[in-house]
């Protein structure tokens, strides 16, 4: 974009401040000074001249206070404020009601509403009456100017319709609104250059897709965490009423538990008692683009340029002429609906051109949801069913004669009212849909109704209420007949309403609050009060940067305070773009004119000042001749809640300082904070009006929909995410990229923590999934202590590298018949070949001995490519013993192959093949196997697994290596997980394996070659495969010209990892980054990510997840906060010693076990 270079300050003028031209003294405006100097001044004029005596003393008396009332009203107003702004507030906060009470039926409920009638209240309306009708320049509108004597909260409401199956909503002011949901990008980590372009574009969308009024909100909501703590509490629940399962419910109780599920029960309270600990204090932001359809846009929106609606003074009365006869033929609210349609379409395609954001338009129900949780400040989010509760549906579809003409009536059969079906589960009703589009449909449909013989049958009652579903509010009933039920009393509930007031009245009370208090007019708090509890101020932006940098409102959208939520509302306004040229050169030029008439004059002072708002008005004006951008009027408004008073004074000087930093002053709308929640409501209305002309660039860099969160009610909590604090909650099976996963973090970083935090939230979640863990330096321990389960100990125990387990028949579907056997055989002859590189053995001249010995020793057990012989019950049953092979019965047929080839070789004739088959065999019997014979340190894989999985749930595999020992660590890590690999298989629920020390297995070509068929094969066995290393330089190799590289294999398990989870990794930056994908912020943020410490409570991660990007995350471990799961997720055998139960015990003054 082009810069101006009229401006010796080089700034690009994206905030135009045109402010007043009034000469200033002492800092008080010329204008304001002469209001209050003027009229005392002519009053003691005609006191002392014309009227004189005691009389004249008197008109003293009034010049004398009129001075000091003006004086102080100018010294006592913001600066932002006008004198009669301030007046009118002032005058407003007197007279008006200060409380306001929901009230259903004013005239017979008996309650009694507050009322302002004193003395003082009275005499300050009347000059109230005269401020509002004198000027625009005015204060907000009230409350008051639309009720009828006292007022309710439901005045206070500025929806009045919804209007069902369409997003259309009718306000007070009789405009139609609708709104679309935003899905914000997640650029956290983003580049500068990333931003600069998604903001490049955000303008744009502003300039070519916005017509009319729109309203940028961005609304803070508790976060429903409801489901979670449930699952926790409920896995509570089971492992102490049924020893997780093993007994029936009630059999057991908490003190006759093993130890381990004592622990895991424990636990399980803890995280329920964090979660909801998030459910009080964890705050998302649910950003909205609400648009706005004023009655003559309909008018207007279709008319020529130079049409009559552009004419002065004959345009105004000629869209009125064509409203009215809009409104007459019944076809008015539907245009207006489907202009509203045209309007959101328009938006939300244009939006799409942004990267990663998206925008949908919601029902009007789901906006009637939003704008009640507004107004209640409470979370209207709550209802299972809020749309069934959303009763306000008349339908302004004109109604038919038997020959098809209209009538321009709107009528029930009945009552004299249609309403809309409410079934939110049914397909959309034609006739609710009131957009032109369909209008003809919903003709059509109303006139066979209004002719069906049938539907004289039905009596006046069965008629209202199959018209209403019902019409029966949540959790209440009525009788079927009942034709008049009584209204319901209290917010957020509905019945039926049988005229069009009673649907609105109904409506306004779905969404108003119980109470709300003009707490400044009893107490002289400086706030709204919403139900007795909540407080709520609102501020503005008074005074913006001229060029306001990228994310310039993330201050206030973050702002990280668990007492506080923040609500913020963009109010903007398209504005022609001649008029609003022609009125920068106008401004400029009187200024210009100023500066020449005062410069040589008496008050010579003020011309520096007009010199120099002349000139940042032309540099202004020159910014905009050269962008490509629009210019619009809009305003930015943030409304502060909390229950604590305290809180909210400290929210308002942390977000005035945090703006401050970022050269920009925020106000606070004292004595008008009524307005300023009205203001900041879904509803597209600035009452406080005060906007300021901007760039479309300013607005798309203030409101750049770039933060998000991924928080899936399925997934499991990793971290709290950094930018918004809440809980990251990621669910790896429903990735398209594939289930597994990878953690890289250096030694101390906190990788083992977070491993071992993200598998037993895991086990938690889903009980009946079957875990395993390959631990070479038993830094998992802890993990078999609280899921029990099966302890491999490698070296000690038993293993089969030829074992085989059948596969459910589901899965045989899926990937065909011969592939169990073929996986198989591969398998063993894998481990063989493994064997033989770590031994020094060229494998490759023997494969076929070993293949042909593998084969037949399966024959010889029953074991063939027929799926059902994998089965140990069908072999026995078909005479054999039921068991796969093992290396001995391998190893025999070797021994026999040595002796005689010719079985073994496919022409017995050829002497040569035979000779040379028998040669081999006797090389592998004499020099190769020596490690699994008796007494050899291979011994124990040279017989049946001695351990039953089937059984179990949890599996740790305890390598006990140690660090360097990569001979052993790769060929029992293979094995390990071919054993688990297979028992997975063998299985209908998925199943995760995490190997830790995955370098291990990344040595070694073949073995990383075998790994990556696992990966590929994954997704038929709903199988997650987590892989834990130190580096990522484990993933790379070097080719002959020394190059850096992805390997092949390596690759494909990347690829194949929908979730990558980086703690601190020595030697990261922006080289290495970029191989793995990484952006150079990204790779910079990993180097500089915090270790995890006890002290510190927390470690920090970077989050990538396939298609959602990267969040920068804690993993919070601390006594304070989650004390259990720190201390029992901390523990290492080779620091803390071998007696996991003593190592908690030291801890349960923090921890508080059950069990101790």
């Amino acid at each position: 974009m082009s810069k101006s270079t009229s401006d010796s300050d080089g700034i690009d003028h994206k905030v135009i401040h045109t402010g007043t031209s009034d000469q200033v003294v002492l800092g008080m405006s010329k204008m304001e000074v002469l209001a209050a100097v003027a009229p005392p001044a002519i009053i003691w004029f005609i006191g002392r001249q014309l009227i004189g005596g005691t009389l004249g003393t008197l008109t003293y008396l009034v010049a004398f206070v009129w001075l000091c009332t003006g004086f102080g009203f100018i010294v006592a107003k913001d600066p932002w404020m006008t004198a009669r702004f301030y007046a009118e507030t002032v005058l407003r906060s007197v007279s008006q009601q200060p409380t306001m009470l929901f009230d259903r039926n004013p005239d017979d409920s008996g309650l009694e509403q507050s009322t302002n009638d004193s003395l003082l209240a009275k005499a300050a309306s009347i000059p109230l009456k005269g401020l509002q009708f004198l000027s625009a320049v005015r204060g907000p509108d009230s409350p008051e100017e639309k009720a009828d004597g006292t007022v309710r909260t439901q005045d206070f409401v500025q929806y009045t319709k919804a209007y069902h199956g369409t997003p259309a909503v009718e306000t007070d002011e009789g405009h139609v609104i609708g709104a679309l949901r935003i899905s914000p990008a997640n650029m956290v980590t983003s580049s500068e250059e990333e931003w600069e372009r998604q903001s490049r574009f955000y303008a744009k969308v502003l300039d070519t897709a916005v017509k009319g009024n729109i309203q940028i909100a961005e609304y803070m909501r508790m976060v429903d965490y409801t489901p979670r703590i449930e699952r926790y509490t409920q896995r509570e629940e089971e492992i102490v009423t049924t020893a997780d399962g093993e007994a029936a419910p009630g059999e057991v109780d908490y003190t006759e538990l093993d130890f381990g599920k004592k622990l895991l029960a424990d636990l399980c309270r803890e995280r329920a008692d964090v979660v909801s600990m998030y459910d009080l204090s964890t705050y998302t932001v649910d950003p909205y683009l609400i648009v706005e359809v004023r009655p003559g846009d309909v008018v207007t929106e279709d008319d020529v340029e130079g049409g009559l609606t552009s004419v002065p003074i004959v345009g105004r009365f000629y869209t009125h002429w064509k409203v009215h006869q809009l409104k007459r033929d019944g076809e008015h609210i539907p245009q207006m609906i489907t202009l509203l349609e045209d309007r959101l379409d328009t938006i939300s395609d244009s939006i799409r051109r942004l990267e990663d954001v998206s925008g949908h338009p919601i029902p009007s129900e789901e906006l009637s949801q939003v704008a009640a949780d507004h107004y209640q400040a409470a979370n209207a989010y709550a209802h299972a069913d809020y749309t069934s509760l959303v009763r306000q549906a008349p339908i302004p579809t004109p109604q038919v004669t038997d020959h098809g003409v209209e009538t321009g009536e709107v009528s029930d059969p009945e009552y004299d009212v249609t309403y809309a079906h409410l079934d939110v589960e049914a397909d959309r009703d034609p006739r609710t849909t009131l957009s032109r589009r369909h209008n003809q449909l919903a003709i059509a449909d109303q006139h066979a109704e209004n002719t069906s013989p049938d539907s004289s049958a039905e009596s006046p009652a069965e008629q209202s209420k199959a018209a209403t579903d019902g019409g029966v509010a949540a959790g209440e009933s009525t009788s079927a007949g009942s034709p008049n039920p009584a209204p319901a009393e209290s917010p957020g509930s509905a019945d039926i309403a049988l005229t069009d007031e009673e649907l609105e009245e109904q409506y306004i009370s779905l969404l108003a609050p119980e109470e709300i208090e003009r707490s400044w007019m009893d107490d002289g708090g400086n706030h709204l009060q919403i139900d007795g509890e909540i407080y709520a101020a609102t501020l503005f932006i008074s005074s913006y940067p001229k060029d306001p940098p990228e994310g310039f409102l993330e201050p206030i959208l973050q702002f990280d305070d668990a007492e506080v939520q923040t609500n913020v509302s963009t109010h903007i306004e398209t504005v022609d773009q001649d008029k609003a040229e022609q009125e920068l050169e106008d401004y400029a030029d009187a200024l210009r004119k100023k500066y020449e008439r005062v410069k040589d004059s008496r008050v010579e002072m003020f011309a520096s000042r007009y010199r120099d708002e002349a000139d940042e008005t032309q540099a202004a004006l020159d910014s905009y001749l050269q962008s490509e951008h629009d210019i619009f009027e809009a305003q930015t408004y943030i409304e502060v809640r909390s229950f604590n008073p305290d809180a909210l004074k400290r929210a308002i000087r942390s977000i005035r300082a945090k703006m401050s930093d970022m050269s920009a002053k925020v106000s606070v709308l004292r004595q008008n904070h009524d307005v300023g929640h009205q203001t900041v409501a879904p509803a597209c209305q600035d009452k406080v009006d005060q906007k300021v002309k901007v760039r479309s660039e300013a607005l798309a860099a203030m409101n750049p929909w770039t933060t998000t969160n991924l928080h899936e009610p399925s997934g499991v909590e990793i971290a709290e995410n950094m930018a918004t604090n809440e809980p990251l909650a990621v669910d790896v099976y429903k990735r398209d990229a594939g289930y597994n996963w990878v953690i890289v973090g250096k030694t101390g970083a906190g990788k083992t923590v977070t491993s071992s935090q993200y598998l037993w939230r895991y086990k938690v979640d889903n009980p009946d999934s079957f875990v395993a863990v390959i631990d070479p330096l038993q830094e998992f321990a802890n993990l078999q202590e609280i899921f029990g389960g099966e302890r491999i100990v490698v070296g000690s125990t038993y293993i089969n590298p030829f074992d085989i387990k059948p596969t459910p028949e589901d899965k045989l579907d899926a990937i065909g018949h011969e592939a169990p056997y073929r996986e198989w055989l591969d398998s063993g002859l894998d481990f063989l070949e493994l064997y033989y590189k770590m031994q020094g053995f060229d494998f490759s001249e023997y494969r076929a001995i070993w293949s042909k010995a593998l084969k037949q020793a399966g024959r010889e057990k029953g074991i063939t490519e027929e799926p059902k012989t994998h089965d140990p019950e069908y072999r026995r049953q078909e005479g054999y013993d039921g068991e796969p092979p093992t290396m001995t019965d391998v190893m025999t047929i070797v021994n026999e192959m040595s002796s005689d080839g010719a079985e073994y070789v496919e022409d017995p004739d050829n002497e040569s093949q035979v000779r040379d088959r028998e040669e081999k065999a006797t090389t592998v019997i004499n020099n190769h196997v020596e490690p699994f014979r008796e007494g050899g340190h291979l011994e124990h894989l040279a017989h049946q697994t001695e351990v039953d999985l089937s059984d179990t749930d949890f599996v740790y595999a305890d390598l006990q290596l140690k660090e360097g020992d990569e001979e052993g660590g790769g060929l029992m890590m293979h094995l390990l997980l071919d054993l688990l690999y297979n028992e997975v298989k063998s299985r209908p629920e998925p199943g995760m394996i995490f190997a830790d020390e995955f370098h291990y297995l990344l040595r070694d070509d073949m073995t990383v070659k075998s790994l990556s068929q696992k990966y590929r094969h994954h997704r038929h066995w709903d199988l997650s495969i987590g892989a834990g290393t130190q580096s990522h330089k484990d993933f790379f190799g070097t080719d002959g010209e020394g190059n850096v590289h992805l390997t092949d294999n390596a690759e494909v398990m990347l690829e194949l990892s929908s979730m990558e989870i980086y703690q601190y990794v020595e030697g990261m930056n922006e080289q290495w980054g970029k191989r793995l994908g990484l952006s150079k912020d990204e790779a910079e943020l990993i180097d500089n990510l915090q270790k995890g410490n006890l002290a510190d409570g927390f470690s920090e991660v970077l989050l990538r997840v396939d298609d959602e990007g990267c969040y920068p995350g804690r993993v919070r471990m601390d006594h304070d906060q989650n004390p259990r799961e720190a201390v029992a997720l901390m523990y290492d055998p080779s620091e803390h010693g071998e007696d996991y139960k003593q190592y908690l015990k030291q801890y349960d003054d923090a921890c508080e076990w059950r069990w101790s």
